[in-house]
C-alpha cells in the first residue's frame, strides 16, 4: 500500500465523517487499512482506527467503537481522549 493510497482514503473518511456520510467514511477507512502507511504518517493504521471508533461510537455502535479503539492504542496511539472514550464506552456496552 502507498502513502498517496492512505493518505487520499484517510482524508475522503474524516471529510465523508463531517457531512455525516458515515458509511463512506467506515468503508473509506477500512480502505485505508489495505494501504502501508509510515508510522509518522497522519493516516497511519492507529490513526485510522482511532477515527473508525468515532464513527462507529457516532453512529451507537458502540462494541465496534471499543474495539476500534483499543486497536488504535495497540498500535501506539496516545491520546488522553481515547482513555476517555473507552470508559464511556464501557458503561454504555454494559448498561445495556
Amino acid at each position: 500500500r502507498t502513502y498517496q493510497q492512505t493518505w487520499g482514503h484517510g482524508k475522503k473518511g474524516i471529510e465523508a465523517f463531517r457531512k455525516e456520510e458515515c458509511d463512506k467514511a467506515i468503508r473509506l477507512f477500512k480502505n485505508a487499512l489495505k494501504f502501508k502507511c509510515p508510522k509518522r504518517c497522519p493516516y497511519n493504521d492507529g490513526a485510522t482506527y482511532k477515527y473508525l471508533a468515532e464513527v462507529f461510537a457516532y453512529q451507537r455502535m458502540y462494541k465496534n467503537a471499543y474495539e476500534s479503539y483499543q486497536k488504535a492504542k495497540s498500535l501506539g496511539v496516545e491520546d488522553s481522549k481515547i482513555d476517555k472514550e473507552i470508559k464511556w464506552l464501557e458503561s454504555k456496552m454494559y448498561s445495556l
